[in-house]
């Protein structure tokens, strides 16, 4: 019975090794050691305002604005601003009126931040 576990157990591990010999051939890499997330952020022709942090992984840069490319058409750019402390800015509209006590604070995934839609036009805007 342990024999049947070792020998799949091997297969599994041949075979990853396999696949991973195959792209790395594929993208003429086959000694490269640099994280293949970051390498496709800095190719993008506008990167986001995502910075990478070593504690929390990626995070949003403060005080920053960007016109950013729509992932799938890149004629279609969305406005993108972040405050000091690295949250969206999703009321520019409202800056011009009075100041408010009173806030909201949107916490979630890139949906919550607005993905490929300009500050005004995300949800919690």
């Amino acid at each position: 019975m342990a024999v049947k576990y070792f020998v799949l157990c091997l297969g599994i591990c041949f075979s990853s090794g396999l696949i991973e010999l195959s792209l790395r051939l594929r993208e003429r890499e086959l000694f490269s050691f640099e994280n293949q997330i970051l390498k496709k952020v800095k190719q993008r022709p506008n990167p986001c305002l995502s910075v990478l942090d070593r504690k929390l992984g990626w995070k949003t840069a403060p005080n920053k604005t960007a016109w950013v490319s729509s992932i799938i058409n890149e004629n279609i750019k969305s406005f993108v601003s972040s405050d000091g402390l690295g949250l969206r800015k999703n009321d520019l509209l409202l800056s011009h009126a009075k100041p408010r006590r009173e806030g909201y604070l949107a916490l979630g995934d890139s949906f919550t931040f607005g993905d490929e839609v300009s500050d005004s036009e995300t949800w919690p805007s």
